[in-house]
């Protein structure tokens, strides 16, 4: 392999990395339901990365492989998964949660092994948080349009948490549901408490 493949690699891992982070709180838009399950572009953009990065380490002569020890936690967390299913009530069921649960282990492995610097990680958060602005107004944008009473279909509010239910609107931006949109604020959070 030429050194040019290997930083044409390096250079594709990058732009899926910062495709993943554009597209992950868009998981209403540009996803697709195959065999019952709902396939989310950031799913297949992890999917595409992870294919790339196992080229790259395969063909890579001097490859190294970063795997932190708090990752070894998540390890922890699957191999009780792992003995968890003797007790399943659905085995199928719970192979399939724990398959999910190991994919998502595969994102900050991912990231890991693709932010290398500190002008990446800069960026990285700059993109991230830039992102999350964006999906905060948004949601501001839902909630003030349904207490003035703009149709849903302007707002994208879901009518299970217009203002109607509750008495006041529960944003839930560009998510499936308010619980969604908390859990992904939450992750900026400790990003901006820890940068």
């Amino acid at each position: 392999m030429t050194h040019t493949t290997k930083t044409s690699l390096s250079a594709i891992l990058w732009y899926v990395v910062v495709a993943i982070i554009v597209v992950l709180p868009f998981e209403r838009v540009g996803s697709i339901e195959i065999l019952g399950l709902t396939i989310r572009m950031s799913q297949l953009l992890l999917l595409i990365g992870c294919f790339v990065l196992l080229w790259h380490l395969i063909f890579k002569k001097d490859a190294l492989v970063y795997f932190p020890y708090p990752l070894a936690y998540y390890l922890l967390f699957l191999g009780a998964g792992v003995l968890s299913l003797w007790g399943a009530l659905v085995m199928s069921r719970g192979v399939f949660v724990l398959a999910l649960l190991t994919f998502m282990l595969a994102i900050p492995f991912l990231l890991l092994q693709v932010i290398t610097t500190k002008k990446q990680l800069s960026y990285s958060i700059t993109l991230f948080v830039s992102i999350s602005l964006f999906v905060v107004a948004f949601g501001f944008f839902q909630f003030f349009g349904d207490i003035v009473g703009l149709s849903h279909s302007i707002t994208g509010l879901s009518d299970r948490y217009a203002k109607g239910v509750l008495g006041f609107p529960r944003m839930q931006a560009t998510f499936i549901e308010p619980l969604y949109l908390a859990n992904y604020l939450l992750v900026h959070f400790f990003v901006l408490v820890v940068a």
